[in-house]
């Protein structure tokens, strides 16, 4: 059976939601079952399960972090598929080679940031899936958009080409003495059961004032189960690092 877009966008929440049952729900031992298929298709070693109540406790399990002394480092670990490359409008941005105008991010103040630097940052399932500050500030702020949640994956593409400005996302901006403006944009896809604020809730269509200040390495969200970070900085460094493969705290 052929689906459309029309149909993705009914059946893709169910599924989600049907994920995060999985994961979050009153499944007892079943969980470590879970865990263990979980360990084996991703090949993630890992001796110790018993601690973890759940799928999704495993899924968000701590590991020790190393944050380098630079000043603006990774805020996720993953793999960098773009960047660091210039992202003024009116150029456009290719994210799983699709390609969008900047200003289809409507939360986004592009006046703010006449010479930015982007990096596209991808979440494997394998991956510690905590999103961390990558550099100090003051006054952060969240924006949610609940969006739809298309796969982002070659079919997912076919479908709905402009899915990740269409997606659910939760947005984070501050700013930094040096640096200027900072956005993270936190895109989910289909079997992302959540995206978790670490910062207080947000609010959906504003920017929500969130905190203060916000320290280098501070946890700002968790994905339950996905995805992709989007990162944007004014005004970036003067020499940068050109890294596939980042742990939270290398150097950009």
């Amino acid at each position: 059976m052929k689906l459309s877009r029309k149909s993705i966008q009914w059946v893709s929440p169910i599924y989600s939601r049907l994920i995060g049952a999985i994961a979050y729900g009153p499944w007892g031992p079943l969980h470590q079952i879970f865990i263990a298929i979980f360990k084996r298709i991703y090949k993630i070693d890992w001796p110790e399960t018993s601690r973890f109540r759940n799928l999704g406790d495993f899924f968000l399990r701590k590991v020790p972090l190393r944050i380098q002394g630079a000043d603006l480092v990774s805020p996720v670990e993953g793999h960098c598929l773009e960047g660091p490359a210039p992202a003024q409008p009116p150029l456009q941005l290719t994210v799983k080679g699709i390609r969008y105008a900047w200003s289809d991010f409507f939360e986004i103040n592009w006046r703010d940031l006449p010479k930015a630097t982007y990096w596209n940052l991808y979440l494997a399932p394998h991956n510690y899936h905590w999103v961390h500050a990558c550099c100090s500030g003051s006054n952060l702020e969240g924006f949610y958009h609940s969006g739809a949640l298309f796969p982002v994956n070659h079919w997912g593409r076919k479908i709905a080409p402009p899915l990740y400005t269409e997606n659910e996302r939760l947005t984070f901006r501050w700013k930094n003495p040096e640096f200027g403006w900072v956005y993270m944009i936190c895109v989910g896809a289909m079997a992302v059961s959540g995206l978790r604020s670490s910062q207080g809730k947000v609010r959906e269509g504003c920017w929500t004032p969130l905190a203060p200040t916000i320290a280098k390495g501070d946890e700002v969200l968790a994905f339950e189960l996905g995805s992709t970070v989007i990162l944007l900085v004014e005004r970036p460094p003067a020499s940068l690092n050109q890294c596939s493969v980042l742990s939270v705290g290398d150097g950009l």
